[in-house]
């Protein structure tokens, strides 16, 4: 039974790895597609119902590092969420 757990336990750590691998390179892809990329720390978050049943999230951010693009202090993006 032991065996089987270390194989277990091992099989477990490796499929880990793999997709943290496959997340990052997901990560470095997608940067070297965009404008802008940014560390933010969120300050405000807000959300106002839509006449068509959706909201509209705004956020209100403090930009901590700027990757790409220009330099900000501070923030504000939007996004819209169905149900």
């Amino acid at each position: 039974y032991l065996i089987v757990f270390v194989l277990f336990c091992f099989t477990n750590s490796v499929i880990a790895q793999n997709m943290i691998n496959l997340e990052l390179n997901s990560v470095k892809q997608a940067a070297t597609n965009i404008h802008y990329l940014a560390k933010v720390k969120v300050i405000k978050a807000e959300a106002f119902h839509e006449g068509d049943g959706s909201e509209k999230h705004v956020y209100s951010a403090e930009v901590l590092a700027t990757y790409k693009g220009k330099t900000h202090k501070k923030l504000s993006y939007e996004m819209v969420v169905e149900q």
